[in-house]
């Protein structure tokens, strides 16, 4: 028994399966957190490190971007960084970012980034195909 191409289309016709996906992501939830740990080495000054990430679903709102207008949910993150340089000198520092992740887009939308070495800077999404 073979699935007819016409079935496969119905079905996909009817689901939206990026929001029955979307139910069972831990964003869905305005106010969850979680933490994680990430070290790091940048091999080209051969220092290395480590960041922890605390991340919290601040609030789910509208965000408009080049690439158009999305309901997305905006995440915050804070990075404590430790690490040492090649000479042996310490790296501390706090970076900061926003995220807007739009779950229509299946993708983070927007990012603005605060590095205590490497300044601010903001990301957005200029453009989107996605495919089926």
């Amino acid at each position: 028994m073979a699935i007819l191409d016409e079935d496969v289309a119905r079905v996909r016709a009817e689901t939206d399966f990026v929001q029955l996906a979307s139910e069972h992501v831990a964003l869905k939830k305005v106010g969850n957190r979680w933490t994680y740990t990430s070290d790091w080495d940048f091999k080209p000054k051969a220092a290395h490190g480590r960041a922890v990430v605390e991340v919290v679903v601040a609030a789910h709102e509208k965000v408009r971007v080049p690439a158009g207008e999305f309901d997305a949910f905006r995440l915050a993150s804070t990075e404590t960084l430790s690490g040492t340089s090649p000479i042996g000198s310490q790296y501390a520092g706090e970076v900061t970012r926003t995220y807007w992740y739009a779950p229509s887009a299946r993708a983070i939308v927007k990012s603005i980034t605060r590095h205590p070495y490497l300044g601010p800077s903001t990301v957005e999404l200029v453009d989107i195909a996605l495919q089926p």
